[in-house]
């Protein structure tokens, strides 16, 4: 007699089976948490930048926001003020500063307090309006009462492989969140 013994059984279906759900339950959830934790970091840099925008324009306040960027610096400020140093020491955060006294402090709002962030969400660089690419140290953004700013891009590096820019435009409340390394148009530039 000859025996066929093509196919699987159920058991060991089973078994697969058994083993494919073990493995994703330890997978799944941590995947959520990470694709989550980058949609939450870019959720808490736009919304920070409006809140600035909002707190000066209702406020009457020229407020900068102060991004830190993740590159290598040089610390150039007097370390006797520690306060300040403290602020620009910062890496890969982004924090709301006022102009008092001619010292840069940090804002009294908790709304508008500093925040740091994973290097699996980097600040790489901030391109300006002229074009300049900064690479390095702090950029401050000025924010006025009238209700405007500077354009600028920033540059992100998502687990150091994606790439996302979120677009700070000159007269409108909302940053533009866009996959890639964005440029300024010719139209952008202008306004």
């Amino acid at each position: 007699m000859i025996n066929n013994n093509e196919g699987f059984t159920l058991v060991e279906i089973l078994i697969v089976i058994i083993i494919i759900s073990i493995m994703a339950l330890a997978v799944v959830p941590r995947m959520t948490v990470f694709f989550n934790s980058e949609r939450e970091n870019t959720a808490i840099t736009t919304s920070l930048i409006v809140k600035t925008f909002d707190d000066s324009f209702l406020n009457g306040n020229v407020n900068y926001l102060s991004i830190h960027l993740h590159g290598p610096w040089q610390q150039q400020e007097d370390p006797a003020d520690s306060e300040s140093a403290d602020i620009h020491s910062r890496r890969n955060a982004i924090s709301v500063l006022r102009l008092v006294d001619g010292k840069f402090t940090q804002h009294n709002r908790n709304t508008l307090k500093p925040r740091d962030f994973p290097d699996s969400f980097r600040f790489e660089e901030v391109v300006l309006s002229t074009g300049e690419v900064i690479k390095t140290g702090n950029i401050l953004v000025p924010f006025y009462p009238a209700g405007f700013s500077d354009n600028i891009i920033l540059r992100i590096l998502l687990n150091d492989s994606d790439k996302i820019s979120i677009k700070i435009r000159k007269f409108l409340r909302e940053p533009v969140v866009v996959n890639g390394y964005a440029e300024f148009d010719e139209i952008e530039a202008g306004a």
